[in-house]
């Protein structure tokens, strides 16, 4: 039986090469831009609309906020495609536009500090909750609370129940790793009596044949070429199980030591620096930013939307969960910079500062900005369970500029609905392409992905090439038309999360819509409306 190490290595390959057997290599590449009708694969037809709608026609410039990690805005396939801040003078010092941000060119860095020092690692939502409620509610029990009171507390048990788990969970990981780690040693020093490095799985498995003894290791070393797992693989997984119990479920790890602002105080607004590019601990900017903008037609890579579309990158996501405060302060310079689209692909369990947030919503909803955003990738119904940011609150107030996006996968049957994926009746809007997604990756490179973040940049995408050729449209008329127009298939599906021999259900039962985006429908119709 493999390892828990070894399946989250081979899960990860499959995740990064996108290995299928139903389309020849070329097609599955683009097979998110084919068109259902025309093509029978459950893209969104972007292909059908340049062949049949656009043409040689050119629409207007339209700036789309990526809220996400630092961006390799180098890259050759987004060359001319980043947002520039025309009235600010590069590397000057001087904040020459008055925004409060010195030297802002790009866009803005919120995990960064004066010293160019970023940070990296964050704790998950439910580790701050603890940490803001423990004082307050470690020794109390439910009766004694007011109802305001037993809200906070019954978030903080959830919090304190979910650290558990995790630790467990991490502890057990660990024990797994380290194993694994004795094994390849020790498998490494017996083997070298018989075999160079270097070693072939026929080598391998002859050698287990004639000596029994040393079957487990040749077993072993035989899955490691098989993956292509090195050396370096095998430290750098023990080592982040470490570091995982030392950093992420420590409680007393200060995630706020590079800082030099206060998380909680949403009053102060300047803080963080203008180096949108470099190093991070993963990558997921690029990713997103391929599909909704890398350069058509210029031999590269792979086609976005348009080459009008113009990406503004605002960093504000480590590893771990963002910070509400982070998140506020990225929503509103996105709107008072220009952003007409916001890219959001991510999401969280929990929000110390849900009001903020939903603020900064609004503030972007007053300013016809649309927000596009992931459900999760969970497989749960986000109906009952809870995805931060919400758009609604607790007193029944809705924005009406915000788009939440599940992911589908290349087939019409009963996998059309990616396993991994979050989904709900009341709190997804629409479906879209979201496995074995082609895109950039760092330094000119390209891979496959799979997840609900690469849904959002074909919605935010789709609304920013209606915006770019049907510049009068609101951001409510975009969300309307994207959602009216999505393609509805009347098939039943599997639903994620559930047991293999579960009912399969509607497809129309996993959104609001019960469809899946659909940009050549989306484009004819908002061509009507505006005629």
């Amino acid at each position: 039986m493999r390892s828990f190490l070894f399946t989250i290595i081979i899960i990860n390959l499959f995740i990064q090469y996108g290995f299928s057997q139903d389309l020849d290599e070329e097609t599955l590449k683009v097979w998110w831009q084919k068109d259902i009708e025309k093509d029978s694969i459950p893209g969104i037809g972007l292909e059908r609309v340049y062949q049949e709608l656009i043409k040689d026609r050119t629409g207007e410039e339209v700036i789309v906020a990526v809220l996400d990690t630092k961006l390799d805005i180098d890259h050759e396939d987004l060359k001319g495609q980043i947002w520039v801040n025309n009235d600010e003078i590069p590397n000057n010092g001087i904040d020459d536009d008055d925004n409060g941000y010195i030297d802002d060119v790009h866009g803005w860095n919120f995990l960064g500090n004066s010293k160019g020092e970023d940070i990296l690692y964050q704790f998950s939502e439910f580790m701050r909750v603890i940490n803001e409620y423990q004082a307050r509610f470690e020794n109390k029990s439910l009766e004694t609370l007011n109802d305001d009171e037993k809200k906070l507390y019954l978030k903080y048990q959830k919090a304190k129940k979910e650290f558990e788990t995790k630790k467990k969970q991490a502890l057990e990981e660990k024990l797994s790793s380290d194993s694994l780690t004795m094994e390849y040693y020790a498998g490494k020093d017996a083997l070298k009596k018989y075999l160079e490095e270097g070693y072939t799985s026929e080598q391998l498995d002859s050698l287990g044949k004639k000596d029994t003894s040393l079957t487990k290791f040749t077993n072993l070393f035989k899955d490691i070429v098989a993956y292509n797992i090195s050396e370096d693989d095998i430290k750098y997984s023990s080592n982040s199980f470490k570091e995982r119990l030392n950093r992420d479920l420590n409680l007393s790890y200060d995630e706020t030591a590079l800082r030099e602002d206060n998380v909680s105080d949403f009053s102060d607004s300047i803080y963080g620096n203008p180096v949108i590019k470099g190093e991070v601990p993963f990558e997921h900017s690029i990713l997103v930013s391929g599909p909704l903008a890398a350069k058509r037609n210029n031999s590269k890579g792979l086609e976005g939307f348009s080459n009008q579309i113009k990406i503004m990158p605002i960093v504000m996501i480590p590893t771990g969960a963002h910070h509400d405060k982070d998140l506020f302060m990225a929503l509103k310079y996105a709107v008072d910079n220009g952003a007409q689209i916001i890219n959001m692909s991510w999401g969280k369990d929990y929000s110390l500062y849900e009001e903020y947030v939903f603020e900064a919503m609004k503030y972007a909803e007053k300013n016809d900005v649309l927000l596009v955003m992931s459900s999760g990738n969970d497989n749960l119904d986000i109906d009952k369970t809870l995805h931060f940011p919400r758009d609604y609150n607790e007193n029944g107030t809705v924005i009406k500029t915000i788009i939440k996006s599940s992911a589908n996968t290349k087939r019409i049957d009963s996998t059309l609905v990616a396993e991994f994926s979050n989904f709900g009746r009341k709190n997804v809007d629409v479906f879209a392409p979201g496995k074995e997604i082609y895109t950039t990756d760092s330094n000119n490179t390209y891979r496959f992905g799979e997840g609900t973040s690469y849904t959002v940049p074909l919605v935010s995408g789709t609304a920013a090439l209606l915006k770019s050729f049907f510049p009068k449209l609101t951001a409510i008329e975009l969300k309307e038309i994207i959602l009216s127009s999505s393609t509805r298939l009347d098939i039943l599906v599997k639903r994620p999360g559930d047991e293999e021999d579960a009912s399969l259900v509607p497809f129309s039962s996993l959104s609001r819509t019960g469809g899946i985006l659909n940009a050549y429908s989306a484009f004819k119709k908002a061509s009507e409306l505006s005629e």
